[in-house]
């Protein structure tokens, strides 16, 4: 049996191993919120991520091209969640390196006993290469989320500034230079 059965095999006790390990970098409360699986509707986040986890990792396993759009979209669906956190970068991309952890403790003797390290080896270069991709992808999130705050401070500023206007043409004053500009 070769790596890609033995990761196949042990599919859903590492994804879900992932997953656990993933939702521990939150608070307490959100913890538990997160373990939540059963009903997608009420815990849209912890299922967007174990979705998520759950596709990438297919992706992994079945050889794709890490670039396509299925890898993409699993990424991405974690990272936007991530994006609009408090996690450093370090922290929101961390957990794909996690996964190399998990494998190794999963598969531990499996790699030792079946002769299988080299194709081990490829499929933590991979990981590594997905850890890449979500860097680039988190990166591009957290650049929008920041984008959207400065377009929503200047439609604050601006109106203020239209109030302020306001407030003078009501008063019969005329308008500050610093005013006529906007």
């Amino acid at each position: 049996m070769g790596l890609q059965e033995i990761l196949q095999e042990n599919r859903d006790d590492i994804v879900t191993k992932w997953f656990e390990r993933t939702v521990d970098t939150y608070p307490a409360d959100a913890r538990k919120f997160f373990m939540r699986l059963e009903d997608p509707i009420s815990n849209p986040v912890g299922s967007t991520i174990f979705r998520g986890m759950s596709e990438a990792f297919d992706c992994l396993i079945n050889g794709a091209d890490l670039e396509t759009e299925a890898v993409r979209g699993a990424l991405d669906d974690i990272l936007r969640i991530r994006a609009v956190q408090e996690f450093t970068a370090e922290m929101a991309v961390g957990f794909v390196f996690d996964l190399k952890v998990i494998v190794r403790k999963v598969l531990g003797k499996e790699i030792g006993e079946k002769r299988i390290l080299e194709d081990f080896l490829t499929f933590e270069s991979r990981i590594d290469k997905l850890a890449l991709l979500a860097f680039s992808i988190f990166t591009q999130c957290r650049e929008k989320v920041y984008e959207l705050r400065a377009w929503e401070f200047k439609k604050r500023t601006a109106r203020i500034v239209q109030r302020a206007c306001q407030v003078w043409e009501a008063r019969g004053e005329p308008l500050p230079e610093e005013l006529k500009e906007t």
